[in-house]
């Protein structure tokens, strides 16, 4: 009709990605980008309590302060404990990369989603899963990307989900 309409599959995707981890709330995020806003978003459609933390402290606090106005439960970390923890920062991306939280602050935390995905994994997922912690790296939010933005392209189409994800492994060299 003449009109421009935007969107995006963030959400959906990572809402997606976080389904087989059986994540519960409050989520603490590492990052304050526009992956941590789909993680915003996404704990606005949990009903779930986001503590978002950044290098900047500052930062952080807007950032807070952006999700509470789009309905978020939402706060500048403050140690409280979370159930699950998301990195939406570039942390990951080289093997030597440090981790998006201390190790400390993850006591008591069960699940782990890493947006960053490379090949091998990243050292932060990994690390994760030897605490026990159900843990996963961004891929499984890519495909589940790609294959919301197909279906949204081509209505009726159902995406073939296992042949994007044999795509991307088969891209990480795996």
């Amino acid at each position: 009709g003449g009109r421009l309409t935007g969107d995006n599959t963030d959400v959906a995707g990572l809402l997606e990605a976080l389904t087989p981890l059986g994540a519960k709330g409050p989520w603490l995020v590492a990052g304050t980008g526009g992956s941590a806003r789909a993680v915003a978003a996404a704990a606005r459609e949990r009903s779930t309590t986001l503590l978002v933390r950044s290098r900047d402290p500052a930062r952080a606090v807007e950032f807070a302060a952006w999700a509470r106005a789009i309905g978020v439960d939402a706060v500048a970390d403050d140690g409280r404990p979370v159930r699950t923890a998301f990195n939406a920062t570039p942390l990951g991306l080289k093997a030597d990369d440090p981790w998006p939280f201390p190790e400390e602050r993850l006591t008591g935390c069960r699940t782990a989603l890493d947006l960053v995905y490379r090949p091998g994994g990243t050292a932060w997922v990994r690390a994760c899963r030897s605490r026990g912690m159900r843990a996963a790296d961004g891929r499984a939010m890519l495909v589940a990307q790609g294959a919301y933005a197909l279906e949204r392209f081509f209505p009726g189409v159902v995406a073939p989900r296992e042949v994007m994800a044999a795509a991307v492994r088969r891209a990480l060299g795996e």
